[in-house]
């Protein structure tokens, strides 16, 4: 009778049911069901929570306690406890696909990714017209590529996914999702025409900002820079690469030397990303409190990277104030170290600020930590080699100078300023 009212939702009368039950019928496990499921319906799922763990301890429980416990903990968004009814849930139905698939799915510890795996593999036996599953497995083999340095360019990570996306699409041909993500697991593993022919599916659909997001960065990668220009130009429109896309496009127009062009943007470029970076911090922040901390990890890391990207667009912002106006503006810069402190141009600008004052130690230190961030910045090395043989430092000199001539033997005098040092 109960279980008829809860489906049409009259809850006043299940509670006029309820009161009449004796006493010693209270804790009868059914009874608690009933509570249970009354407090999940009514939104009430603290006391939902309390009734559900009052009987998970008894060992005989029937599948439909841990299938209203799994509802109560996605209300609450308790994800070890989601685990634990999956667990059981599975363990009592082992042909349930969908049950295996979203055990699959909550589990983020790396140290259990081969259980996940197998889950996965199960629910996608179970569920062979169900194209969740294989794209789910296509992630985990792509998140595995681009997150665990060990496997890094491994080609068997990089095939299995592919081949999940295939299988996924083909049992899901239109879902547009499915097709950007293997277009960019194609792209982070530089098979570029493949990528190409991945986004370019997109550009009449729901994701065609960011499918040009990424072939303006293919045809960067070819020296189609009109192309690029204007695909960057259309991926403004997307939430999730506008940022990215307006700093590839001032960089664009600073190659060009149009400083202008790139000075209408920078601002702008700044504020999204920043906006990105604050976001991402605050996901991270959110994730580690619910302990899903796999996850955390990755959107500390997407905001470091925001941080990161902004620290540079500051510089560009510095390099057309100069170009426009005629000053260097220096606090920019220090501005550009407080926000990444690792910033090699930063430092690159300030070595030659200092160098263009004869400050000759302050401009050496500036060269050397650009160099320490990015070792292969010949310009860096090329400055301070030239600061070396200003302060009679030679065998210095030499040494950055070697580095600069096995980089790039064409750069600037660098074999004339070599062949000088090795023969004095």
């Amino acid at each position: 009778m109960c279980q008829t009212l809860l489906k049409e939702q009259r809850f006043r009368e299940v509670n006029k049911v309820l009161d009449q039950v004796s006493v010693d019928k209270k804790n009868d496990v059914e009874i608690i069901y009933i509570r249970t499921k009354l407090f999940y319906l009514t939104n009430d799922t603290s006391k939902a929570v309390i009734e559900l763990e009052n009987i998970l301890f008894k060992k005989t429980l029937d599948i439909k306690f841990y299938e209203l416990g799994l509802l109560i903990y996605k209300k609450n968004e308790n994800f070890t406890s989601q685990q634990k009814m999956l667990e059981k849930i599975v363990e009592l139905d082992p042909l349930n696909g969908i049950a295996h698939l979203e055990f699959g799915k909550l589990i983020n510890d790396p140290a259990e990714f081969e259980k996940k795996k197998l889950l996965l593999e199960i629910s996608l036996d179970l569920l062979p017209e169900n194209s969740e599953p294989a794209w789910e497995l296509a992630k985990y083999y792509k998140d595995i590529l681009f997150h665990d340095s060990q496997v890094l360019n491994n080609s068997e990570y990089y095939h299995n996914s592919k081949k999940y996306y295939k299988i996924a699409l083909k049992n899901d041909e239109n879902n547009y999702q499915y097709i950007l993500d293997l277009g960019k697991l194609e792209f982070k593993n530089n098979k570029y025409d493949n990528a190409q022919f991945e986004f370019k599916k997109l550009l009449s659909t729901v994701f065609k900002q960011e499918a040009s997001y990424f072939l303006a960065l293919i045809d960067k990668s070819k020296d189609k820079l009109k192309s690029a220009e204007d695909h960057f130009s259309k991926a403004f429109g997307s939430r999730r690469y506008k940022s990215r896309a307006m700093l590839e496009f001032c960089k664009l127009k600073i190659d060009q030397d149009d400083y202008k062009s790139a000075n209408q943007y920078i601002q702008k470029t700044l504020e999204y990303l920043e906006t990105d970076e604050h976001e991402n911090f605050k996901i991270s922040k959110s994730l580690s409190h619910k302990n899903d901390f796999y996850a955390a990890r990755k959107f500390l890391k997407k905001a470091h990277t925001f941080k990161k990207m902004r620290g540079h667009a500051i510089v560009i912002q510095y390099k057309i104030f100069y170009k426009l106006e005629k000053k260097r503006q220096s606090d920019l810069l220090h501005k550009s170290i407080s926000v990444y402190n690792q910033n090699a141009l930063a430092y690159y600008e300030l070595g030659r600020i200092e160098k263009n004052s004869k400050k000759y130690e302050n401009a050496k230190l500036y060269f050397e930590n650009a160099c320490n961030y990015d070792w292969d910045h010949i310009d860096s090395h090329y400055q301070l080699s030239n600061i070396e043989i200003i302060l009679k430092n030679f065998k210095s000199a030499l040494y950055h100078i070697e580095i600069v001539y096995n980089i790039c033997p064409e750069f600037k005098d660098a074999k004339k300023i070599l062949s000088k040092l090795k023969n004095p």
